[in-house]
């Protein structure tokens, strides 16, 4: 190809007309893909950060719901039977290891000969122990408890054992709050052979 040929064909105006800028049209889409691009790294970001949220509201739950059940496990697991000293402990009766009061709340008398009562009050896991007369809440104040069961299983007298059931649910520093159902079985370390 020459030179001329390309003056006369008009290739001039041809490359003036592309040297233009852009067409409307292109700079619509142009922005239109840079805005559905933003909005979706907005919605991922904020999907992460929401999911970061209930991670750490679960976790949280879980780490004192697990402590909650180590330390009443060891405690429930220790009990001894009851044999009725008068005034000892009231709440179960003789020859009893685990006695669940008309409260719903677990009675046992520990290993140090204390008499010591789970039960739930105004949504928190409660411990009240007797020698000397004490009772302490349990689970933080972020921790609900919004429903707690005992069953006592002492089928033949052998070794008997607690299932505790409980919901809770946990709202920390102001993230969504996460719910939990958890059940465990405790066995008492009490063994009567036939």
């Amino acid at each position: 190809m020459s030179l001329q040929w390309f003056y006369t064909t008009g290739g001039i105006k041809r490359l003036a007309r592309k040297k233009n800028g852009f067409a409307l049209l292109e700079m619509i889409a142009a922005v239109g893909i840079f805005s559905l691009m933003l909005i979706a790294a907005g919605t991922i970001f904020q999907l992460v950060s929401e999911s970061q949220r209930n991670a750490l509201v679960s976790r949280e739950i879980q780490e004192n719901l697990s402590y909650i059940f180590e330390m009443m496990s060891k405690e429930i697991r220790n009990a001894q039977v009851d044999e009725n000293v008068p005034g000892q402990c009231p709440r179960v009766r003789n020859g009893e290891i685990y006695n669940i009061d008309s409260q719903g709340g677990l009675n046992f008398k520990n290993k140090y000969g204390e008499c010591v009562r789970y039960y739930l009050s105004g949504g928190r896991l409660m411990i009240a122990r007797d020698k000397p007369t004490r009772s302490a809440f349990i689970t933080p104040v972020s921790v609900k408890i919004n429903n707690l069961m005992f069953l006592v299983d002492d089928l033949n007298n052998r070794q008997p054992s607690v299932a505790v059931m409980l919901d809770a649910e946990a709202t920390i520093r102001g993230a969504r709050t996460e719910k939990m159902k958890i059940q465990t079985t405790i066995a008492s370390r009490h063994y009567e052979p036939y």
